[in-house]
């Protein structure tokens, strides 16, 4: 099997390390008062709101590498929530009380994304080659998150949008084009909680043309070990991701993402046994941390405590595609929300004992 590392929670991970350079810098008396402004100014763009700022995408790029330096291969670009307004739905117009940037700024916005992770992979190539380090090559994941994430109101754990078709294509599809053309290594559409939505993506993506569109994967957002948020059933939406791109013109690989660890090894067992070693199979779970859409924080208490559990629940999942496809199959393997460098690192370290085991073997 090929498998590559992908990043963990880049966004609740730059949360982490803003809100603690706050308080250190409190600490040191740096700054006085007490800074309780949130660190993603807005909301409905999470962190894709530092990409509006100098300070912000210094922030990420730092980010980017600490993923990097702890083992992954591949990094997701702060692009997940960056979404152009108004929404289809009509929300996000000015006197709403909803932010309202012109395409031209998400535009550059995007661009910064794709362009900021490339960065990171160059200076810790760069430096691990100053050090007599083996090289190792980096790849960058344009993320496109669903248009629940725009909505900012926790719609992703549901995928009841009320929208059509052609609603959910419109959203999609300038953001779609836009990273395209940035040519990143692969484009990471994520968190899809409803088939409508994994119809109009692979649209979108039909409409691009075929020298010009980069390697994708589709990664969906699941309530348990059988059914996308909407309640669909995933071989549904295999079936329809077969019928509609029987030759992996469009997608080459699928996934889940950001669901709870105990829900991933049924998960794998079903996408690896309909990808069939065709396609790419991502899996990339959160903590198991509850987040609490209200009160928009994340429940104490809940979710797998150190980060060797993490890394053994998803190798568990890699067990299972591997018993379940063909030899040479594709895997990507990383975390999602609540999951850190650490996490990350210890899944390296486990996957790499894993396959030299194997290869001795």
């Amino acid at each position: 099997a090929h498998v590559l590392v992908l990043d963990g929670g880049v966004s609740t991970h730059l949360e982490r390390t803003i809100l603690l350079d706050r308080k250190r810098r409190r600490e040191a008396r740096e700054v006085g008062g007490n800074d309780e402004s949130p660190v993603f100014v807005h909301r409905e763009l999470w962190s894709s709101s530092l990409l509006l700022t100098a300070g912000g995408r210094d922030a990420i790029r730092r980010c980017h590498e600490e993923f990097y330096e702890a083992g992954a291969d591949l990094a997701s670009t702060v692009t997940y929530q960056a979404h152009y307004m108004p929404l289809p739905s009509g929300e996000g117009r000015d006197g709403e009380g909803r932010l309202c940037l012109d395409d031209e700024t998400m535009d550059t916005m995007l661009r910064d994304g794709v362009r900021l992770a490339r960065e990171a992979a160059r200076n810790v190539v760069t430096r691990e080659q100053k050090k007599g380090l083996e090289k190792r090559e980096r790849f960058v994941a344009a993320s496109v998150g669903c248009y629940g994430g725009a909505l900012a109101d926790g719609s992703e754990y549901t995928g009841n949008y009320c929208l059509t078709l052609e609603q959910l294509a419109s959203f999609h599809r300038r953001k779609v084009h836009i990273l395209a053309a940035q040519c990143p290594d692969v484009l990471a559409f994520e968190t899809v909680p409803c088939i409508l939505e994994c119809h109009a993506i692979m649209m979108v993506l039909g409409e691009i043309p075929q020298k010009s569109r980069p390697p994708s994967w589709l990664s969906l957002a699941c309530q348990d070990g059988a059914h996308l948020n909407d309640g669909t059933r995933v071989e549904e939406v295999m079936d329809l991701i077969k019928r509609m791109d029987p030759n992996c013109d469009l997608l080459q690989g699928v996934g889940v993402n950001c669901c709870a660890c105990e829900h991933i090894i049924p998960l794998a067992k079903i996408l690896a046994t309909n990808c069939g070693g065709k396609r790419t199979v991502a899996i990339y779970p959160n903590s198991g941390e509850q987040w609490d859409a209200k009160n928009e924080c994340w429940v104490e208490g809940t979710g797998v405590t150190t980060p060797e559990d993490f890394a053994m629940a998803v190798l568990s999942a890699v067990e299972e595609v591997l018993t379940c496809s063909p030899v040479g199959c594709r895997i990507v393997v990383g975390g999602c929300c609540r999951t850190s460098p650490d996490s990350i690192r210890a899944l390296r370290d486990m996957m790499d004992v894993k396959i030299l085991s194997r290869t001795e073997c």
